[in-house]
């Protein structure tokens, strides 16, 4: 799994990501650029996104790139609130009308809240890649 974005509670040494049974292994990158990178040398399959760290447009075109070259990599959206407010409908036109149907992850959800909201996530993300072809 590789988490991009500077988000600490996601990625830190208590992040539920690390507590999470569900979890074999975590790679967590601050950029896009080192992103691309750890995905030519390992088999990622979930990506935890922090759109609002690498920027709407360069995240949204991350997106569409690896989607394209590995088309079977999750995404999870993380966001602070609901993920349509985070650019406006004008935002969510063409290509990126897509970006709306998939995970998100609330950035501002209770901690006490935010273990089960991250395994709800990742057990998505499971369903996802079972059923893709490999």
């Amino acid at each position: 799994m590789l988490i991009c974005g500077g988000s600490a509670n996601l990625a830190g040494p208590d992040s539920p990501f690390v507590r999470s049974p569900l979890v074999a292994g975590i790679e967590h990158v601050l950029d896009i650029r080192t992103a691309k990178s750890v995905l030519e040398k390992r088999a990622i399959s979930a990506i935890f996104l922090s759109l609002l760290d690498v920027g709407l447009y360069e995240g949204c075109d991350f997106i569409f790139s690896v989607r394209r070259k590995y088309p079977n990599v999750v995404f999870v959206l993380c966001v602070p609130g609901e993920l349509r407010s985070i650019g406006g409908d004008s935002f969510f036109q063409g290509e990126r009308s897509r970006l709306l149907h998939y995970y998100s992850l609330d950035l501002l959800t209770p901690a006490t809240h935010l273990q089960q909201v991250v395994d709800s996530r990742l057990e998505s993300c499971m369903m996802d890649l079972a059923l893709s072809p490999q």
